[in-house]
């Protein structure tokens, strides 16, 4: 009986103890960089001194394609606020539509659409 409680109050503990996980949603349409992701990218970071070329924060621009591409793991990781990570944009946050399709963008191959 007592070996009952102890493993039901170990149980108990352990599985009380995890985190809700918060589960992105799915991808269910395409995304375009030219419709979807370049008109959040220039309204909410390439703005006067955030990552324009007149203020180039970190030396990074991103007012085209190329250099969104290029640094597409760095905005994906900044925007969802990961750990380690300078959040993006500062002193805000992207809505949660905005950050899924930059995300879902990047992850359905960020192509230059």
């Amino acid at each position: 009986m007592k070996l009952f409680i102890i493993l039901t109050v170990f149980f108990t503990f352990v599985f009380s103890c995890n985190k809700d996980k918060t589960v992105e949603p799915a991808c269910t349409q395409e995304y375009s960089f030219v419709q979807d992701v370049n008109p959040i990218i220039l309204s909410t970071c390439a703005t006067a001194g955030c990552h324009n070329a007149a203020d180039a924060a970190n030396d990074m621009i991103f007012e085209s394609y190329d250099a969104v591409f290029q640094n597409r793991v760095a905005i994906q990781n900044a925007i969802k606020q990961q750990a380690g990570v300078t959040p993006m944009p500062i002193g805000s946050q992207l809505s949660s539509l905005q950050i899924q399709t930059i995300s879902c963008w990047i992850d359905q191959g960020a192509q230059n659409n």
